[in-house]
């Protein structure tokens, strides 16, 4: 199993969205996944809550418990397991970040998000793990008042989507 965590300090970064979407395509593509939401506004826990379709599946787990959570999730034929976070730099994200065999770190194309996400590379490094970063495929500021400017960032880039 691939335990992928998600995580940047910033708010409003697309932790979430993506913590939520990349597990139902996983799903879709016929690979099992699970979700764990460790941010205390519950977002993601929310959305699975009113979700219509049973999977993917989501587990609560404390972090003191987590290695033996994942190596269950993991038992019972998990492919993925998604970690959505707290937008914080915390000793909690940092053991989380221990744990992943992956960890996105999304990007809105925005000032703020360039300046915060330097702590969250750094943090990235002390543990040791690639950076992969995720370009949020929102509007920038700007794109509103530009004709054809709307197109998602997966349009631009000729359809593609996420892959496993």
């Amino acid at each position: 199993m691939k335990t992928i965590v998600i995580e940047s300090q910033k708010g409003g970064s697309g932790k979430t969205m993506l913590a939520a979407h990349l597990p139902v395509e996983a799903e879709r593509n016929g690979e099992a996944a699970w979700v764990i939401d460790t941010d205390r506004q519950a977002t993601l826990s929310l959305w699975h809550e009113r979700r219509k379709n049973d999977t993917p599946q989501r587990l609560d787990a404390p972090l003191q418990r987590m290695p033996a959570a994942l190596a269950k999730v993991a038992a019972q034929g998990a492919a993925y397991c998604f970690i959505d976070t707290a937008p914080t730099i915390s000793e909690q994200n940092t053991s989380l970040l221990r744990l992943a065999d992956l960890i996105l770190i999304p990007v809105r194309p925005s000032p703020s998000d360039l300046w915060a996400v330097a702590e969250t590379v750094a943090q990235v490094k002390e543990a040791g793990k690639p950076l992969p970063v995720c370009r949020h495929p929102g509007e920038t500021a700007g794109d509103h008042h530009r004709p054809g400017r709307r197109r998602s960032f997966a349009a631009r880039q000729g359809g593609a989507g996420v892959h496993f």
